[in-house]
């Protein structure tokens, strides 16, 4: 990176940014295999880890101008995985672009490519009611405020199902389906621009909010940044919710009556981040904070560390690279281990918390 004096055009400050093995997206598990699709030197690259065989396989390795930035997180739905990328060279063209690849034999192909008027910006997770999925754009659409759209893979289907407008506009961080209804977050919600959660009936098309938070109260700040849905109620979580300055979850009435501070984490090592927590097994949800991960458990409503790196023998990684999922009672990582610069996928069992480094993803 180099920086220079406009009205000199001198040099004033330049700086060496290690832009190799950036971790991108979270591992998925399918078929007791582990993707991951993460950039690597210019490449865009797709690794599939035997969970049983303990065998690594690259499905595919492509330069960037073919597939060149990973916007959202991906999801495999009949032997292919869907994500969605964003390419500045073709951008007169298309604003983003629904990719597929098959995971047998790596072919990639481009299922759609939207225009600004279609919207672009997919950051967040993909919603599932039946089999089709669910997304939304922050940017663009008819209003240039975002849109929430469907995606059907058994016959390519791409539908603008809402375009956001006005008082309740640039949708974020993805999509939750419950009861076959989705529900989100829009970053400009009001004459302050705060957050609200939105609730979105596909069949009807209708959309309506059901909570704003106003940031006039220091327990209800406007930075949510992740959704979930628990025992019929839907929680809304923060990094600076609460009255402890270390985040917080909302709970929220579904009915639309009512949302109320459910609790703040008061621990003194962990303070919720601003990347997406994942959810475990009853009520349990895992979140990476610098070199720690860390569980909540809504019941009991406790928190507590589940992993330190750099601890009993295990890498320190950087702080800001990981990714994490669930899959039978086990939370599988990609993460950066400082020492090397290397990818690693690992994993860490729930109950006996026993860490392992699986593979490097080279």
């Amino acid at each position: 990176l180099k920086i220079y004096d406009l009205n000199t055009e001198e040099l004033v400050h330049e700086v060496s940014l290690d832009l190799t093995n950036n971790c991108k997206t979270s591992p998925i598990i399918y078929n007791n295999k582990a993707y991951h699709l993460y950039l690597r030197s210019g490449k865009t690259v797709l690794i599939e880890y035997d969970l049983s065989t303990k065998i690594k396989r690259e499905v595919f390795n492509v330069d960037q101008t073919q597939v060149y930035e990973i916007t959202g997180e991906p999801f495999i739905y009949n032997d292919k995985m869907y994500f969605m990328t964003y390419n500045p060279i073709i951008q007169s063209q298309y604003s983003q672009e629904l990719s597929e690849v098959n995971l047998s034999n790596g072919n990639i192909s481009t299922i759609h490519g939207f225009t600004a008027s279609e919207g672009y910006g997919s950051y967040g997770r993909f919603a599932r009611i039946g089999d089709t999925f669910y997304n939304v754009s922050t940017n663009g659409g008819t209003n240039g405020e975002g849109i929430l759209w469907s995606f059907e893979p058994q016959n390519g289907s791409v539908k603008v199902l809402y375009n956001f407008m006005n008082a309740s506009a640039a949708p974020f961080e993805g999509l939750v389906a419950f009861n076959n209804k989705l529900y989100g977050l829009t970053g400009k919600s009001g004459s302050d621009n705060t957050t609200a959660v939105f609730e979105f009936e596909p069949v009807s098309k209708t959309k309506k909010n059901i909570a704003e938070f106003t940031g006039t109260s220091i327990d209800e700040n406007y930075q949510a940044n992740n959704l979930f849905v628990y025992k019929n109620d839907l929680y809304v979580a923060g990094p600076q919710m609460g009255t402890k300055g270390k985040g917080g979850l909302t709970k929220l009435d579904l009915s639309g009556s009512s949302h109320q501070l459910f609790d703040h984490f008061n621990n003194s090592l962990v303070t919720l981040g601003r990347g997406r927590p994942i959810y475990g097994l009853n009520g349990e949800f895992y979140g990476a904070q610098d070199s720690t991960i860390y569980t909540y458990d809504v019941e009991s409503k406790k928190i507590e560390l589940f992993h330190i790196f750099g601890t009993n023998g295990t890498p320190r990684m950087s702080s800001w690279t990981h990714a994490l999922t669930m899959y039978n009672g086990v939370l599988y990582g990609v993460s950066r281990r400082q020492e090397d610069k290397v990818l690693v996928l690992y994993s860490i069992k729930r109950d006996t918390k026993e860490f392992k480094i699986l593979t490097e993803l080279p």
